[in-house]
């Protein structure tokens, strides 16, 4: 975590694991929201669950997440079919919430077997 916020761990004064947050009207829950991280090489959306959220040095959001795999945009549904990480790659990641790629508190949705992800806003020049 203390890569991710930018110094050495001795500089983490405080770190208050918390169930959610609201930020300028965004709620974040955790285990229920999904965020956008980063672009891919393939320039697609980097989404991941998050899994638990840390208030660090009483300033900081940081969010504990698994990243999701993106597999292709979906143009008739206007969404990301996503596959969850598999058993063997559990790896977690820490993210702060100011550096996400777009701010918001995504949610989920199931069709034919297939998980996807609407993204409100348009991500091809970000």
């Amino acid at each position: 975590m203390a890569e991710v916020v930018g110094c050495c761990s001795e500089v983490i004064t405080a770190a208050t694991k918390i169930k959610w947050v609201k930020i300028y009207g965004t709620k974040y829950l955790q285990d229920e929201c999904y965020v956008v991280m980063a672009k891919d090489g393939e320039d697609l959306p980097q989404f991941a669950k998050i899994v638990a959220m840390f208030y660090v040095n009483h300033s900081l959001i940081c969010f504990e997440v698994s990243q999701l795999k993106t597999q292709h945009f979906n143009k008739n549904l206007n969404a990301y079919h996503v596959t969850l990480p598999s058993t063997n790659d559990p790896l977690n990641r820490y993210i702060l919430q100011k550096v996400l790629l777009i701010p918001d508190a995504l949610q989920t949705f199931t069709l034919q077997a297939k998980i996807y992800i609407n993204v409100r806003h348009d991500i091809g020049d970000m």
